[in-house]
């Protein structure tokens, strides 16, 4: 949870059901996917738009869907850059950073830079709060950026604030509350939040805070409380979300 996820789990591919009775009695049960064994490649002539992306050594790159077209967008030089999230009609990308000017993590939580590119010009611009920020994530509408910050008690929750890094406000919940993921019509958030517990759980709120629901119940905690469920992408009708799950990988 504190770098890339997945760099360091054996985790698998879960569809959870967002309905009105989701992760209450009578819910269909999360459907594993795929939790063993090779994915065959998809056919390139299939595949429709832009990925962006982060190499090793540290650098934002886009390209299209095909693998074809393929522009490195940051020079990261010692730094490094990461988890990139596409504004709406793919003019810019926000990315977290280790470089940047923010206040030292005392928790190791990974808060640090928050930066916003422009695909055209390849110009930057430093958004984060002084207390640095991570998993940013733009909404569909593009008026606000979500990501996790860190609360002066300890903890760390999800925030939102304007693509130019003003009027930051705190969505509140859980202790510690990561992984901000839009649905498509930008009115819910998912994320993954526990108690204090490590147990990363997947959860869904409005996009101002409110309705929050939790949407599974994962059980096995890893020896160093990386276990749980984190979510990954929604469908584009809004009723599913795709998740990595790591009490799938015992």
């Amino acid at each position: 949870m504190r770098g890339l996820i997945g760099t360091s789990l054996t985790t698998a591919a879960v569809v959870a059901g967002i309905g009105c009775a989701a992760a209450l009695p009578g819910a269909r049960e999360p459907q594993l996917v795929h939790p063993l064994g090779p994915v065959p490649p998809a056919e390139r002539a299939t595949l429709r738009g832009r990925i962006a992306y982060s190499t090793r050594p540290g650098d934002i790159w886009v390209m299209n869907a095909n693998g074809t077209r393929r522009r490195r967008l940051t020079r990261s030089g010692r730094g490094n850059d990461f988890d990139p999230s596409w504004a709406p009609a793919a003019r810019a990308i926000v990315f977290r950073t280790s470089r940047g000017h923010y206040l030292p993590d005392p928790h190791g939580s990974g808060a640090e830079g928050i930066f916003v590119v422009d695909l055209r010009t390849g110009r930057q611009r430093e958004i984060e709060p002084r207390r640095g920020g991570l998993f940013p994530a733009w909404s569909p509408d593009g008026a606000l950026i979500a990501f996790s910050a860190l609360r002066p008690g300890g903890g760390d929750t999800i925030h939102v604030m304007t693509p130019q890094g003003r009027r930051v406000r705190d969505l509140g919940g859980a202790r510690a509350a990561e992984c901000a993921s839009w649905s498509p019509d930008g009115r819910r958030i998912a994320y993954c939040g526990h108690g204090g517990d490590g147990n990363w759980a997947l959860w869904v709120m409005n996009r101002d805070g409110s309705r929050r629901r939790q949407l599974t119940h994962p059980t096995l905690v890893e020896p160093r409380g990386s276990g749980g469920d984190y979510p990954g992408a929604w469908s584009p009708d809004g009723k599913q979300i795709v998740y990595s799950s790591g009490q799938f990988s015992g």
